[in-house]
């Protein structure tokens, strides 16, 4: 007997969607380096934006 997943493919590609600009990410660990590097408090403004 087949058991189906409690997701299809296209629902598991929006699992590591960015909740503050809704970028897609292929796994957790990118998401996750995402939200560090464009979404922390302590993220560094692009050149020349102060």
């Amino acid at each position: 007997m087949y058991i189906a997943s409690p997701y299809t493919k296209a629902e598991e590609k929006h699992k590591h969607r960015c909740n503050a600009c809704g970028i897609e990410f292929e796994s957790a660990e990118q998401l996750s380096t995402h939200n560090r590097l464009e979404h922390s408090s302590d993220a560094h403004s692009p050149a020349g934006i102060a």
